[in-house]
């Protein structure tokens, strides 16, 4: 036991600073008490249920949440515990997360600098505020950032099995946010020859099976839905929010008025057709509108890289506490300044390592892709906070850890 506990002193003190922090933040805010749900949560809570209860896919949401969050579902749980049982979920995964980034950290830093990097991380508003919802963020942070860990080993021992634990679960993230589908292509496409010279091994099944459940999910939506797809919710992301934004500028009415109406007509086609008009309005805004297109991508890029949390803002002050208010305030601001710093410090450390590094066959150009990915990715979509952004602020902080370090080295050197 006391062996165990030098051993992993670092680690177990960031768990507690970790659980400290966000019960310190929980009271707060009182972020665990809120009886509002957001649109994006009921459909998690549907999907899951859809899965457990009427054995059936949702048309929006991809089958590894559901599968994750409907456990209670299994023990005749209500549709309320799955709520709760959302933050806990939440909870392991964000701790698991920070384990995870320590190990990452310590592969160049001394451990007690790496608890250092590691413990800044606990303080990310936006993190800590999503925690409190059924939302797919920290379940996605979870899986991406044990991917690179995997991915680390690999590129220190070049064993195989590490690598294919590493794609796979990049694989599997398409099945918690269906936006990161390219992303598991790229990634199996760097490493493709790798996996063709092993494609025998045992481990290589990883890759196998991850793409497996990736077919089922998709065999499954055309059967109940029509189309082989993960899911229709690119389509209609695309039509509500950067095709809304790029018809208001070109028609010079309010983004609401358009996005209002936008919204209704795709929600009362089929899900086919939803793809199709998607598509076809794609084209349109593309070749015939292109200024206003392009514009709207960046306009959508900004918003989504300069605002505060809106799992924070809706917080009412439920307990009738006469601090609530500053300190909500406050978190909220944090989180919009914390937005804005790491947002353009993820693009400039990415673009330095994979310019520095003049190769992607390495950890830190790949989460500089990861990062410029998730970011560019944003400006589909609007509204939304910070919730697109912030999942690449720990994976910043560690670029900023190889920064410095890289430059003590080179500072010791001369």
């Amino acid at each position: 036991m006391r062996l165990f506990l030098h051993t992993y002193k670092y680690h177990l003190l960031l768990i507690l600073v970790a659980l400290i922090w966000i019960e310190a933040y929980n009271f707060l805010v009182q972020a665990g008490i809120q009886t509002e749900i957001t649109l994006d949560a009921s459909n998690y809570q549907e999907s899951a249920k859809n899965l457990y209860i009427f054995h059936r896919g949702h048309n929006y949401r991809a089958i590894l949440m559901a599968l994750i969050n409907g456990i209670p579902y299994v023990f005749g749980a209500s549709d309320a515990f799955i709520f709760e049982f959302s933050d806990w979920v939440n909870l392991f995964c964000w701790l698991g997360s920070l384990l995870f980034f320590l190990e990452i950290l310590n592969n160049f830093l001394k451990l007690k600098f790496a608890f250092l990097f590691a413990a800044a991380m606990v303080f990310f508003m936006g993190i800590n505020a999503l925690i409190f919802h059924l939302e797919t963020e920290c379940i996605y942070l979870f899986f991406i950032v044990a991917a690179f860990w995997f991915l680390m080993k690999y590129f220190n021992t070049k064993i195989f099995k590490h690598l294919a634990a590493g794609v796979s679960l990049i694989v599997l993230s398409m099945l918690i946010k269906p936006g990161s589908m390219l992303l598991g292509v790229l990634f199996t496409l760097f490493f493709i020859r790798e996996i063709y010279r092993n494609y025998r091994s045992k481990f290589a099944w990883l890759i196998y099976g991850s793409y497996f459940l990736v077919m089922v999910q998709c065999t499954g939506v055309k059967y109940q839905f029509g189309n082989f797809t993960i899911s229709y919710i690119d389509a209609v992301t695309y039509y509500d929010y950067l095709g809304a934004r790029a018809e208001a500028l070109d028609s010079g009415k309010a983004f609401k008025e358009v996005w209002k109406s936008r919204a209704d007509y795709i929600y009362s086609l089929d899900m086919p057709e939803q793809k199709i008009v998607a598509a076809a309005d794609f084209k349109k805004q593309l070749f015939s509108n292109t200024r206003h297109f392009f514009e709207a991508y960046f306009i959508n890029l900004a918003e989504n890289a300069t605002t505060g949390s809106i799992s924070i803002s809706p917080n009412v002050n439920l307990k009738h506490t006469g601090y609530f208010d500053i300190f909500k305030a406050l978190v909220f601001n944090i989180s919009e300044w914390q937005n804005e710093i790491f947002s353009v410090l993820g693009i400039l450390l990415s673009c330095y390592f994979l310019w520095k590094k003049r190769s992607i066959y390495n950890y830190e150009a790949m989460m500089g892709i990861f990062i410029l990915y998730i970011l560019f990715l944003s400006g589909v979509s609007c509204s939304e906070g910070d919730r697109f952004n912030v999942i690449t602020f720990p994976f910043a902080v560690v670029l900023l850890a190889k920064f410095i370090s890289e430059k003590r080295a080179s500072v010791s050197k001369n």
